[in-house]
């Protein structure tokens, strides 16, 4: 939702705080494809100048 609201809005410095929580066997392969999702459109897009995903 984020994402699409900002359109046509450069980002200087854009932090994702990934606090997300493992599933039933201690896996957090959603989150990671989620964020890899999330990356890429930002980085097609050229919107943001610095981005950090902290895990």
């Amino acid at each position: 939702m984020f994402l699409k609201n900002s359109q046509n809005t450069f980002i200087k410095k854009l932090l994702i705080n990934n606090r997300g929580s493992k599933d039933k066997e201690g896996c957090d392969d959603t989150n990671d494809l989620i964020l890899s999702y999330i990356k890429e459109y930002i980085m097609k897009k050229k919107r943001v100048k610095y981005l950090a995903i902290i895990n």
